[in-house]
């Protein structure tokens, strides 16, 4: 407690800056990393770290268990066969391949309706019904319509999965959708992936199970999120899979490993049928996001996000450190110590990463530019602040809390040319306490400055918002009263005349004073200007003080005639 103290009084700003940035950290962590243009650049971020990831990983483990049979521009060459092919060609590649016995045949590929030769359906069920390990796609419509397999192909098959894809805002695929409600069908489906891994696993389709959280493969447990989605981890690229092209599995003969025990995938890989997508590790066809997810499937290794709490405890100490370290440091050690704690956070993110646990990536740099500017907008105000404060002190006294008589004399200029500009009566006060050097010499100057104070209080207080209160000098208080004609300003002076005269003042004391004063107002008076506003309100107070005190007395040309008289004798 003694240290925090101690910090507090040495380092103030230290302190503010800290609490601005925390601040900034949680309106920035709670509310705004969603939002759309900082939603992109924290994914990006997220696919740098893919990139890295994916750098110094060593070799994937059980990547030879997945083989892609990939429809390529070579095989549209060769073949001599534009798209759609005829069903026939897939039923003999299936033969080809299925006495090498793999264990999943999974087609990326919909086979929706019936043939436009009706014989080559007959021949694609009985080459699935033969292999009995196939399993064929099917698919969502944006309308939410599940479009399934021609019965006859489904038949014969072991199933069907849906191969659709969740995108992200920027149309990049970083999760997969594991489960999805079929509103035609009121049920639940699961992926081409998850299907095929279960026939891998020898288990029957009807064996995986949903509970809201998780999709269970007996052993193997998927989390997904409430819209039934998981964050896919991009292992490798397409040319690090065993790629073979479907001419070669027509034309030539391969040795029997090659697919024994082997999850088989068959899809498109060229862009002319539109199945190459936007991912962390650049383009990829969608039959090799397919083998991306399996990996995930076969290795039982799936994305764990940080939790919430300790992510922002992270950044908090982070945005702290840095605060501390760029305290009054030179710019260019600034940027240098930024960057340094940068790249110390982003290397354990990395290794965070590699262990399949993420976080927000782009969090250090958009919570070092939100705190800067948060801090400079606080500093920004704090001056306007700071400046309309010294601006009342150089215009306010200090004792009463009343304008002083420079602020007094500007004010009543400006209010004089306004009443002229406008055709507006404008009054003035001028008061004084009566005998107020005896109170002194009696009571001690702290009585006479506490009885002072609580006239000037009275005067404050009984006094429109719109008209203002100044100390005139010593004893001295006047008032500028806008749009106020001379009687008014004489109902308004015989007011605080009587509330001074019957309040006790000095607390225990008790000590009575009374005050005079001097009315004078525009136009009435042929005044146009403040000096002689001025000078008129003071003749007044002079007559009021020599005609008996604690009195009010106002302007009159026989006063200005007497003051003329008295200058010329």
């Amino acid at each position: 407690m003694k240290f925090f103290r101690k910090l507090t009084s040495y380092h103030e700003e230290l302190i503010r800056s800290l609490f601005i940035v925390l601040v900034v950290s949680a309106v920035y962590f709670f509310f705004l990393t969603d939002i759309k243009f900082l939603a992109i650049p924290k994914l990006k971020a997220q696919d740098i770290m893919a990139k890295a990831a994916h750098l110094i990983r060593p070799q994937t483990k059980n990547i030879d268990k997945v083989v892609v049979i990939a429809v390529d521009d070579d095989s549209f060459k060769y073949l001599n066969k534009k798209w759609p092919w005829r069903r026939i060609m897939f039923a003999y590649m299936v033969d080809k391949i299925a006495p090498a016995k793999p264990k999943v045949i999974a087609f990326d590929i919909s086979f929706i309706g019936e043939s436009e030769i009706p014989e080559d359906d007959a021949i694609m069920g009985e080459a699935f019904a033969s292999s009995n390990n196939v399993i064929t796609a099917s698919y969502f419509t944006s309308d939410g319509k599940y479009m399934k397999p021609f019965q006859k192909i489904d038949n014969a098959s072991r199933g069907y999965g849906f191969i659709n894809k969740p995108r992200d805002i920027d149309f990049y695929i970083r999760r997969s959708r594991a489960v999805l409600f079929s509103k035609e069908d009121k049920k639940v489906d699961f992926s081409l992936s998850i299907k095929a891994f279960a026939l891998y696993k020898d288990l029957p389709l009807d064996s995986i199970k949903y509970d809201g959280k998780t999709v269970s493969i007996k052993d193997t447990i998927i989390p997904v999120d409430k819209e039934g989605t998981f964050a896919l981890d991009y292992r490798r690229r397409f040319k690090e899979f065993t790629i073979i092209p479907f001419w070669q599995i027509i034309k030539t003969d391969f040795p029997e490993d090659t697919f024994k025990d082997k999850i088989i995938l068959i899809g498109p890989t060229n862009e002319i049928l539109h199945d190459i997508h936007n991912t962390p590790l650049g383009l990829i066809p969608g039959v090799v996001i397919n083998a991306n997810e399996l990996l995930m499937f076969l290795n039982n290794d799936f994305v764990k996000n940080m939790p919430k709490w300790l992510e922002f405890l992270i950044l908090c100490i982070f945005v702290i450190c840095i605060s501390i370290l760029t305290y009054r440091a030179r710019k260019p050690r600034i940027i240098f110590k930024v960057l340094g704690a940068v790249i110390i956070f982003w290397e354990l993110g990395l290794l965070l990463y590699l262990q399949n646990i993420r976080m927000n990536y782009f969090a250090p740099a958009a919570l070092i530019v939100a705190s800067y500017i948060g801090i400079s907008i606080y500093k920004y105000f704090d001056l306007i602040v700071q400046n309309i404060s010294l601006k009342t002190q150089a215009i306010t006294d200090e004792l009463t809390g009343l304008f002083t008589y420079r602020y007094f004399t500007l004010r009543l200029h400006s209010e004089i040319e306004r009443g002229k500009r406008y055709n507006i009566n404008v009054s003035l006060v001028i008061m004084d306490i009566d005998h107020f050097k005896k109170v002194n010499d009696t009571y001690g100057h702290e009585v006479g400055n506490i009885i002072l104070k609580e006239v000037s209080e009275i005067i404050k207080t009984n006094t429109r918002k719109a008209d203002i209160v100044f100390r005139y000098g010593g004893e001295e208080l006047c008032v500028i009263l806008t749009h106020t004609p001379k009687e008014g300003a004489v109902v308004y002076s015989e007011k605080i005349r009587q509330l001074i005269a019957n309040n006790s003042f000095a607390g225990s004391r008790a000590i009575r004073v009374t005050i005079s004063s001097g009315v004078a107002s525009y136009p009435i008076d042929n005044i146009f200007s403040g000096k002689e506003i001025i000078n008129a309100a003071d003749m007044a107070l002079y007559h009021a003080k020599e005609t008996g005190r604690n009195k009010v007395s106002t302007f009159t040309p026989s006063l200005l005639e007497t003051a003329k008289t008295k200058s010329l004798a």
